[in-house]
């Protein structure tokens, strides 16, 4: 099965407001990634302001991507690869032997468990940066 994914998942206006959420997220993510890049290069220890930026905006758009995955999943659908939401809706087909719809509903819910894996590892890795990392 091939999917189209901006025609065939028509987000509703409170997607549209979790979208530009999760854009401006990520637009602050990479920011602080790059500047963290060049304070690097240039010997600037900000990590103490950096990381609890970076791992709160990250756990925000994490949070936010888990409950559209598990609520209508149109915008989870949306911004997965084509070529990765074929092969978890035909890897869940052959396993389950579910309709397209419910077949559907599991993918999403498997992006879902996925985007909540990696909001456990990025409150682990904020954990890491406060209280079991030693200071230099």
């Amino acid at each position: 099965m091939i999917f189209k994914n901006r025609e065939f998942y028509p987000l509703n206006n409170k997607e549209k407001i979790i979208r530009e959420i999760l854009r401006i997220l990520l637009v602050i993510i990479f920011s602080i990634i790059i500047k963290g890049i060049y304070n690097e290069s240039n010997r600037i220890n900000e990590d103490h302001i950096l990381v609890p930026i970076c791992s709160t905006a990250a756990e925000v758009f994490f949070i936010l991507y888990v409950i559209n995955a598990f609520s209508s999943g149109n915008l989870v659908r949306r911004w997965v690869n084509d070529s990765v939401l074929t092969y978890i809706f035909n890897l869940i087909q052959t396993i389950r032997k579910t309709n397209d719809e419910m077949t559907m509903k599991l993918s999403t819910r498997l992006l879902g468990i996925f985007g909540f894996i990696i909001l456990i590892i990025i409150i682990l890795w904020e954990l890491n940066f406060y209280f079991w990392a030693k200071s230099v």
